[in-house]
């Protein structure tokens, strides 16, 4: 029995200040847990902002309705303890609907994501701190991270992970794991992989369901919308060409109907030419739903599909 080994590793700043843990299974690394600020004994910006909106919930759609196209320097405060952070962004519909997005904020255990599901968007002050040009986003991110502290913030550098550095035990460990997108399967799992395909069947609860799915395209497509009467005549329209007719029999009725080539009879079988041509070399029988014409469900057809030369 294969017991999962669960350890948690310090990683620290360029500085060697402890910055966070990692949790750590089996040499793979499963989450971070940051448990410090940038606190460098540096001023906090008090430079009033170009704008402000005081309540980050009840002013979301206007913060998105007069920044979306625009690039800034931004800062998020929490009314309640005066933390902040400050971040940057190119590209603000992308930026700040993630903030908004609450799965997103769940995945990262960045603090001011934490922060944000805590105390709720309502406690946040969002400020643009100054508007820029794309390119320039960054940079000018980084001159603020370069002369004030942020409580939320955790790297040194901006819009990068170069504010910390994985201590001796880590390199090691990542030097010695293999790269996954060059690693190949033994022959022995391969045929393990193989055989679990082969072997794998579907309930009868899905197979059902995928019917189901299969008969309501088929309502939906051209050809089964037209009427007994249009449906004759666009058979007698058809042009006839050279190449293999499908016969395809009802086993209950004993009634069979042609189709001029196998693309035609897929089409309104509504399945791939790969699949009739299935159904013809295993002999197997083809379960057709469609619709009951006084609307009593759906209906079975057991049909057998078979091909002669035109």
């Amino acid at each position: 029995m294969n017991i999962k080994q669960y350890k948690t590793e310090t990683f620290y700043t360029k500085n060697q200040a402890p910055m966070g843990e990692r949790i750590v299974s089996n040499n793979i690394y499963l989450n971070f847990i940051f448990k410090r600020n940038l606190s460098r004994d540096l001023p906090k910006l008090n430079t009033n902002p170009v704008v402000s909106y005081n309540n980050a919930e009840l002013q979301k759609n206007l913060i998105l309705k007069e920044n979306i196209n625009k690039s800034f320097v931004y800062r998020w405060t929490n009314k309640i303890n005066g933390k902040d952070y400050l971040g940057s962004t190119s590209n603000a519909k992308r930026r700040l609907s993630k903030y908004y997005d609450h799965y997103s904020l769940k995945l990262s255990n960045m603090p001011i994501y934490k922060a944000l599901l805590k105390y709720g968007h309502s406690n946040f002050i969002f400020d643009i701190i100054e508007f820029c040009e794309p390119k320039d986003a960054i940079q000018r991110e980084q001159f603020y991270l370069d002369h004030f502290d942020f409580d939320y913030n955790v790297l040194e550098k901006a819009n990068s992970s170069l504010g910390y550095k994985h201590t001796k035990q880590t390199i090691a460990k990542m030097k010695g794991r293999k790269n996954l997108l060059g690693y190949k399967h033994n022959l022995e799992t391969i045929n393990k992989l193989r055989e679990n395909q082969l072997n794998k069947k579907h309930s009868v609860e899905n197979l059902n369901k995928m019917r189901k799915i299969w008969a309501e395209r088929k309502l939906n497509s051209s050809i089964l919308n037209l009427n007994e009467k249009q449906n004759v005549q666009f058979k007698a329209n058809r042009i006839k060409i050279k190449g293999k007719i499908v016969v395809v029999t009802n086993i209950d009725t004993n009634l069979s109907t042609e189709y001029i080539s196998i693309s035609e009879a897929a089409l309104s079988l509504n399945i791939t030419r790969t699949t009739l041509r299935t159904y013809v070399k295993n002999k197997t029988v083809f379960n057709l739903l469609k619709q009951d014409p006084i609307g009593k469900g759906i209906l079975k057809e057991n049909l057998l599909i078979t091909i002669k030369d035109n």
